[in-house]
């Protein structure tokens, strides 16, 4: 079995096109209808006037019948065809206009009432049926004007022998053909130019209309009061009931409660006012309750006029990418962990040696006494095994901190201590540096320092920095000694931590681009260029920046900063 292929933009464009044209022309009709019922009685009213005159002659019942079936199809035009109506409508003019002319010879009513059935068969009927118009009305003029001029026809008014003049008659035949072919052409291109127009209006508003709905983005459209008025395919899955069931609603009763709602209200509100909202960030859920992570655009949507009607809403869902970049930032803190293997085993080593050290002791003094036959000393036992409970315990924190900093991290931001997440990423350093011969420098406030992070990825950030760092200054140090100098302070408006180091420093060209993904200067093999691409993002999605710069005593100095929260 053969079918259809599917419509087209274009397609479904005509098809509009064809019947906002049709609807236009059947108004066209009607009104036209009325115009003449209304016109037509006075009309009638005059021709029946002149029964005392002339007696009731064919002609008057003829225009009679014909205003009265103008009058009966404008009564009842919602019910009849747009064709039956428009042949109805010309064959009244036309009557009207051969019952003018056989009557009284009127030849400028009868004349003008033609170039109206012209116009509205051109208006009305394809361009064939208007020349058809030219040519059966310019046959009529030709035979009432052989008939009026040869004197066959004996009418009953007095009349001048005006209408008996052959040139009148053959100007009133050129004017019928040419001034009606010129009318005729003009309304045709008229048409046909409306037709084109709203053929292009419609396939730009279908090709727009299919681009929204099939568009892999959220995109709603609000009002001035913020009910919704239009949400693609894309959008069904925040809201929380269909808004076409019941009408427009608010968008704050279609969305699921929560932060996420509040804050698209807010930017919503603040677009309304006038203001920018771009790329902004937000957790939503959606009509199951699942997690979803969108980036928001709003634009106002305006009228004609400029005025601000509404606003346009268009949200990029990430949530997958979001999930994309957890999974990397994790990898990279296992790799990280990799890495750090030999420092990590020497700092497990160090209190391991400690309690190996204290149990052989312990275990001699048992063999002792029990050779001579005496009670252990309790102070000496006591010692050792707290001797024993401190390394364990010293152990215990650096496995601790390596199984969390090795999880992935969910949850809100809390307050942290900043020297506490600088001192649990150098207990997983130090000992890597001192084994490379880098000197390692902490310069830290006495007072504690407390900013709104995420810990691990914090640790995740440093740790990114410093091997950047490490690397800088074994590859690319000129003078001798090898040196990474942290710092730690904070002024009137922000906490920084800055890292510093040795090497060679960072081209000005390069400088720009550090932080773009992907990018590094590394010889191949040594780096895929993520670092700090993902240092820069752990770092915004906390509220904090990072730069770079070239330190005038030479080497690099990233500096990171957190605005000060108010308390």
């Amino acid at each position: 079995m053969l079918t259809s292929p599917p419509s087209t933009p274009v397609d479904v464009a005509t098809a509009n096109s064809d019947a906002q044209l049709a609807d236009l022309s059947s108004q066209m009709c009607n009104t036209i209808l009325t115009v003449l019922c209304v016109l037509g009685v006075p009309a009638l009213l005059g021709s029946l006037s002149r029964i005392s005159d002339f007696g009731l002659t064919p002609v008057m019942v003829i225009q009679v019948l014909a205003l009265s079936a103008l009058t009966l199809v404008t009564l009842k035009k919602h019910r009849l065809s747009y064709e039956f109506r428009v042949a109805v409508l010309l064959g009244a003019i036309y009557i009207l206009a051969i019952s003018g002319l056989w009557s009284f010879g009127h030849l400028g009513g009868g004349k003008l009432m033609l170039l109206v059935f012209i116009v509205l068969t051109a208006l009305f009927a394809e361009t064939r049926y208007a020349y058809a118009a030219i040519a059966v009305s310019a046959i009529s003029l030709i035979m009432f004007g052989w008939v009026f001029v040869s004197g066959s026809m004996t009418v009953g008014a007095a009349t001048t022998d005006y209408h008996q003049s052959p040139q009148t008659w053959i100007t009133a035949v050129l004017t019928i053909v040419m001034l009606g072919g010129f009318i005729s052409s003009a309304v045709s291109r008229i048409l046909a130019f409306q037709r084109k127009l709203l053929l292009s209006l419609e396939t730009q508003a279908s090709y727009n209309a299919t681009l929204i709905e099939q568009a892999a983005a959220c995109m709603l459209v609000v009002d001035n009061n913020y009910f919704l008025r239009e949400a693609n395919a894309e959008a069904q899955e925040l809201l929380a009931t269909n808004p076409s069931a019941d009408g427009h609603r608010p968008l704050s009763e279609l969305l699921a409660p929560g932060p996420g709602t509040e804050r698209l209200l807010a930017n919503l509100q603040a677009a309304l006012l006038g203001q920018t909202v771009s790329n902004v960030e937000i957790q939503m859920d959606n009509n199951t309750g699942d997690h979803l992570d969108f980036v928001w655009n709003m634009a106002p949507h305006r009228d004609t006029n400029g005025d601000a009607i509404g606003i346009i809403c268009v949200g990029q869902n990430i949530t997958e990418l979001k999930q994309a970049q957890q999974r990397v930032i994790h990898n990279s803190r296992l790799t990280t962990l990799g890495e750090m293997t030999t420092s990590i085993a020497h700092e497990i080593n160090q209190p391991l040696a400690v309690i190996r050290l204290t149990t052989q002791n312990l275990l001699k003094k048992i063999a002792v006494s029990s050779a001579k036959d005496r009670f252990l000393d309790t102070e000496f036992v006591q010692s050792k095994l707290e001797r024993i409970d401190e390394q364990v315990a010293r152990a215990a924190v650096i496995t601790d901190h390596m199984r969390l900093f090795g999880h992935k991290e969910e949850g809100p931001q809390i307050q942290v201590s900043a020297q506490s997440v600088i001192q649990n990423v150098l207990s997983l350093t130090a000992q890597q540096y001192r084994l490379q011969d880098i000197e390692l420098t902490y310069e830290k406030p006495k007072e504690e320092i407390t900013i709104t992070a995420r810990t691990l990825e914090l640790e995740q950030a440093l740790l990114n920095v410093l091997s950047n760092a490490e690397y800088a200054v074994n590859k690319f140090s000129s003078s001798g000694s090898k040196h990474i100098f942290i710092s730690l302070s904070k002024d009137a408006t922000a906490t920084k931590i800055k890292i510093s180091d040795s090497g060679a420093g960072i081209s000005e060209l390069t400088l720009p681009y550090i932080f773009d993904p992907f990018y590094t200067t590394k010889e191949p093999g040594e780096g895929t260029g993520l670092g700090l691409s993902e240092t820069y993002k752990l770092l915004s999605d906390m509220g904090a920046s990072i730069s770079a710069a070239n330190s005038p005593s030479g080497g690099a100095t990233f500096t990171i900063e957190f605005a000060n929260t108010q308390a």
